[in-house]
């Protein structure tokens, strides 16, 4: 779904933390495939990382200001994806984007992801520190209170200016067993965040 983002100004990284199934030979068939714009850069790790090492190793090789994520089996919720994105990072210039998400099982099939938030949805206390842009259907969040910094950001759906790891030389905690949390931390301690109410991700949960 990545190649197929209709959007060619940017790099795709595509990352294999030394699967043991056939993911590596399907990514090299995709990619020979491929006949679009697309700047690919391909990696492959002789010996399995895990989440935040992996994401350390991916971030070196990223040549961009801002990181777009997908993991390996979720997907782009619409072609324009990117395009949204580049509107959002022009306009407002956030250190970390997060957005809502459609649930996908392992079948294939859809169910409401939760937490989803609604711009008029009075529980979500989000909405009472943030500025909603109406036509760009997000939330600009200049501050967060410490007590919300994992309310709503899911590292699946998390795009973020690499400069704000600069806090720690670029680096990831490889100790901690997820990135979502520190990043949107450190985010929130150099500049603003923004919340999208569309649906960027197809974001899949395994029953297992």
């Amino acid at each position: 779904s990545t190649l197929n983002l209709v959007y060619d100004n940017c790099e795709v990284l595509i990352s294999d933390d030394c699967s043991t199934d056939d993911s590596w030979e399907k990514v090299q068939k995709v990619v020979a495939a491929y006949k679009g714009n697309k700047t690919i850069i391909l990696n492959r790790n002789e010996v399995n990382l895990g989440i935040n090492a992996h994401l350390n190793k991916i971030y070196n090789l990223a040549k961009a200001e801002y990181l777009v994520a997908l993991a390996g089996d979720d997907v782009n919720g619409s072609p324009d994806r990117l395009y949204k994105l580049d509107i959002v990072v022009k306009k407002y210039h956030p250190l970390i984007i997060s957005s809502n998400v459609q649930g996908i099982d392992e079948t294939g099939k859809f169910f409401d992801y939760k937490p989803n938030f609604t711009p008029t949805d009075s529980a979500n206390k989000l909405n009472q520190v943030g500025l909603y842009d109406a036509k760009e259907n997000i939330l600009i969040i200049e501050k967060m209170p410490v007590e919300l910094i994992n309310v709503g950001y899911l590292g699946a759906s998390i795009t973020i200016n690499r400069k704000i790891l600069a806090y720690n030389n670029f680096r990831l905690p490889e100790s901690l067993p997820y990135e979502d949390q520190f990043l949107t931390f450190l985010a929130n301690m150099q500049g603003s965040s923004v919340y999208c109410f569309e649906k960027q991700i197809q974001y899949r949960v395994s029953a297992n």
